[in-house]
């Protein structure tokens, strides 16, 4: 007898040839196979017997066993009983039977996950090539679909739905062995690991994947807020993202405070020279607040961490949408993004920009001091009118090696610019408030920016739960272009020029940013309970920069450079650093994370042409060794499992190094009548957080309360010192020293609560005493302060939503002062047109009361500012979503008839 190489095109012919096989009554000869055709080899009792053609023969004696191919993938069957070699072949037809079954299966049940994993014999720990891999229903125990296994021992099996599953591994000689997986639609890939067969023993594992979806998640350390479902954005950017965050503060530039301090931020787990304001809120997937970071990351994060993580896919398919707005004051935005998973790509593209104006008012009211009592007043009126516009993209792909290894890029380009035109009406009196002159002030300033990021990684998992290893290199190049022009002039009462308030000035500005970073990070299971983490960081930033002041001759007109406030710099700041941290799980209840990160700084300025250097080093050899040691430890308490209560206690060192411009030694000009200068004598600040935390969830799961107690005690602290001209009273010059120490500390509160379907509240509340020491022969200062945040968000019928925000920001303790209150509220509502359409409607700043300022008061003065950035605005925003998510966007004919996340409506 010999052994045919049939062409096998459909099932039936499978069929057909099974049935001949099942007749074998011995094998001598075996068909040649060439190629990568779709073969079967095949035995039969009459010689000649063909299916679908007959291909050429060999004569050479079959002496290792019968093989079974199916397109590019082969079984073995060894030497034994014929009816092993059928039991193989049936169980694969079984297979493709159903397989072909699932592509007529109804429309509408989407496919989104996948199982992978790798084969290994248990003795020899290689490859169990070509074993089969069954897929059954939890529920009912019926065959879905299955697979081979690749001569490298993986496998994986795509495109199931959501659901429990019993994975199920065979081989002949082999017991069978299951485990089981979850997809989740949140989490929809599973690694079951590697699975070892035994001949002698049976062994079943479990892997299960639980995820969670809501706008607000507590976790014991750290708070995720999911954008998505936040009306109130909707056309807006970070800021407005970061604003809606319980314990979090943006100030009038843009600059974010958390616990009276300021957080490091982070997009997608790494260092950025972007601002908040040019991410597109339609971006931004998730924003992740860590309080007090573990040494994992960078020890400059006294503020703790803002992780703001952007949009990708792990589903298959594509999705994406379209977006446009309109507001008033010259807000227009428009943007869209799309996701496509194919097969082991992943690729993302977005595009968005948007505009806007204001017109605002500001007020400064100052009063000087002499021995014998007031000396001179002064006040200013400002109105104000700016404008802004940004635009970007970003482009990402993903490409899955294999089921454990992926190669990851992205790049992201950005743009922004800014000009505003100020008009400010100023009065001036001496001691007893007579009026000593009047006059006007025009500030005009032009800016743009330019930010380019760029990502390449790699990322490993390891068949143990929690194993991994990434290395990524992200390089940032930023460059900031301003000028502004100052014109000032006042009379006397009399009409006569008064010479002290005239000036005409313009400068320009560079501000460069190159920045290198490497990181590699390695999560080690020790066992079941215990953990190791490792890793290594470099951190490169080269910050040149030049600016040009020009006074203008009065009588000429001519523009004459000011030497002494012109000026060129070179900066470099590099730093390096390497942690280990270490976890323990005692039982159930009980768990122990200790860690420690070196860091060593090597920052340097120079002044170029001169000859003015200013650097430091931590350590300096020896010296200030303890400054770049950096120990943290988290003790856990649970009750109930994962979801149940939870305490918390952590505590660990940070470091807040000055940056170039609070050491940089000359003066620098902020308007006519201030002046900043930096102290290149300032050292770090070093501090030591500690923070007792408690989760408890309640009303099933569906609501929380997560409540804190935090300390921070720093020293050295870099504190901003305002103080009047020496040479000139009327001019206010501003610097940093550092203070001997402070203390503050504060109970934190976050509410998420669910009282009925369709309807969702959240409150929030810091309260938080501070202390500033004593520092420059000026008295210390301390106090309360504190924040409160709310928001309704409500299901209502015929597809609407509404969302409800607002927050009342108490004056915070200031060195020398204290800033001024700050509330607003925002209201939206929201319309859904079938699963594609969405029209969200909203009015920023409801009652026109955002605002920012401060109140200091010394011995020598007293000053009151508030100015405004934005003004009362309303915006309608219309969105159209598209894809399908369980198909391919290449292959048309696949994806008809299948349903998408109710999103199948949409053609591209």
């Amino acid at each position: 007898m010999k052994i045919e190489a049939v062409s096998v095109t459909s099932v039936v012919d499978l069929v057909m040839t099974a049935a001949i096989v099942m007749i074998a009554k011995d094998v001598t000869e075996v068909g040649d196979v060439e190629g990568t055709a779709t073969v079967i080899a095949t035995a039969s009792t009459r010689t000649g017997t063909t299916i679908d053609g007959t291909l050429s023969s060999t004569e050479d004696p079959v002496n290792s066993g019968v093989f079974f191919f199916l397109s590019d993938r082969t079984i073995r069957v060894d030497h034994g009983p014929i009816r092993i070699m059928l039991k193989a072949l049936l169980l694969s037809l079984m297979l493709l039977l159903h397989v072909d079954g699932l592509a007529q299966r109804p429309a509408g049940v989407p496919r989104v996950g996948r199982i992978y994993g790798k084969v290994l014999d248990h003795g020899t720990h290689r490859p169990v090539e070509y074993a089969t891999v069954s897929v059954y229903s939890e529920r009912n125990d019926s065959l879905i679909t299955g697979t081979l296994v690749r001569s490298n021992g993986d496998f994986e099996v795509a495109e199931l739905p959501p659901g429990t599953y019993r994975v199920s591994i065979s081989f002949i000689g082999y017991l069978e062995r299951s485990v089981q997986a979850r997809i989740n639609p949140r989490d929809p890939s599973v690694d079951v690991g590697n699975i070892l067969l035994e001949t002698n023993a049976e062994v079943l594992d479990e892997v299960e994947v639980l995820g969670e979806r809501s706008n607000v998640v507590m976790k014991i350390d750290r708070r995720v807020y999911h954008v998505e479902r936040d009306l109130s954005v909707r056309g807006g950017n970070g800021e407005d993202v970061i604003r809606n965050i319980p314990g979090l503060r943006v100030d009038i530039d843009g600059n974010v405070e958390m616990r009276n301090s300021s957080p490091k931020l982070l997009i997608d787990g790494r260092p950025t020279t972007m601002t908040l304001d040019q991410i597109p809120a339609e971006e931004i997937d998730r924003v992740e607040v860590i309080t007090n970071p573990s040494v994992a990351f960078d020890a400059d994060a006294t503020g703790g961490l803002i992780n703001v993580v952007l949009k990708r896919t792990d589903r298959p398919g594509y999705h994406g949408r379209i977006e446009a707005g309109v507001g008033t004051n010259g807000r227009y935005q428009a943007g869209g993004d799309i996701q496509i998973r194919e097969r082991g790509t992943t690729v993302g593209i977005s595009y968005n920009f948007g505009t806007g104006d204001n017109t605002t008012m500001g007020s400064t009211d100052r009063v000087d001091f002499s021995p014998d009592g007031p000396s001179g007043y002064f006040e200013q009126t400002t109105h104000a009118t700016n404008s802004r516009s940004r635009q970007g993209g970003r482009f990402s792909i993903e490409q899955r090696l294999s089921n454990r290894n992926s190669l990851n890029f992205s790049q992201s380009l950005r743009t922004r610019s800014y000009w505003s035109d100020d008009r400010q009406e100023f009065t001036a009196r001496d001691g007893e408030a007579i009026v000593t002159a009047t006059g006007l002030q025009t500030d005009e300033s032009r800016s743009t920016s330019f930010d380019l990021s760029s990502r390449l990684g790699f990322k490993r998992t390891g068949p143990e739960e929690g194993k991994e290893f990434t290395v990524d290199l992200t390089y940032n190049r930023s460059r900031r272009e301003n000028e502004a022009a100052f014109r000032s002039s006042a009379v006397d009462p009399g009409g006569t020029g008064v010479p002290e308030f005239a000036r005409d000035q313009k400068n320009t500005g560079i501000n460069d940013v190159d920045q290198w970073v490497l990181q590699a990070d390695m999560a080690d299971p020790l066992g079941e309970k215990t953990k190791l983490e490792y890793g290594i960081k470099l951190d490169l930033a080269d910050r040149p920069s030049n600016t040009e002041l020009f006074n203008i001759d009065p009588d000429s007109g001519e523009a004459v450079k000011d030497s002494v406030l012109s000026n060129e710099y070179a900066v470099t700041d590099h730093i390096y650093a390497a942690y280990a941290n270490w976890s323990h799980r005692f039982n159930a209840k009980w768990s122990l994370q200790v860690g420690l990160r070196f860091e060593m700084t090597r920052f340097s300025g120079e002044l170029i042409g001169k000859g003015a250097r200013f650097e430091y080093d931590y350590p300096d050899g020896t010296n200030d060794l303890d400054r770049s040691l950096f120990p943290a430890i988290f003790v856990v308490r649970k009750w109930g499992g994962e979801r149940g209560r939870e305490l918390q206690f952590n505590v660990s060192r940070k470091i807040h190094r000055p940056n170039f411009w609070q050491i940089y030694p000359f003066l620098r000009l902020t308007d006519s009548r201030n002046y900043r200068i930096g102290d290149p004598g300032l050292a770090p600040e070093l501090s030591t957080l500690g923070e007792v935390s408690y989760l408890l969830p309640f009303k099933g799961g569906s609501s929380n309360w997560l409540n804190s107690l935090f300390v921070r005690h720093t020293d050295d602290v870099i504190t901003a010192f305002t103080f009047p001209s020496p040479e000139d009273s009327s001019i206010l010059i501003s610097t940093f020293i550092n203070g001997s120490q402070s203390w503050s500390w504060g109970w934190e509160n976050s509410l998420r609560y669910v009282p009925r379907e369709k309807l969702e509240l959240s409150l929030s509340g810091t309260l938080q005493y501070l202390s500033y020491a004593a520092a420059a022969g000026q008295p210390g200062n301390s106090g309360f302060t504190g924040d409160v945040k709310g928001s309704i968000q409500m299901r209502l019928p015929w597809e609407l939503a509404a969302q409800l925000n607002g927050y009342y920001e108490f004056p915070s303790i200031l060195p020398q002062g204290t800033s001024l209150d700050n509330y607003a509220m925002d209201v939206s509502v929201s319309k859904d047109i079938g699963n594609k359409w969405s029209i969200v409607a909203s009015v920023r700043d409801l009652f026109n009361t955002r605002r920012w300022g401060s109140s200091l008061v010394t011995e020598r003065f007293s000053t009151e500012n508030a100015r405004r950035w934005e003004q009362r605005n309303f915006r309608i925003v219309v969105t159209w979503k598209f894809g399908q998510r369980d198909s391919s966007l290449f292959d048309r004919r696949r994806g008809r008839g299948e349903g998408g996340d109710g999103m199948d409506g949409g053609e591209m």
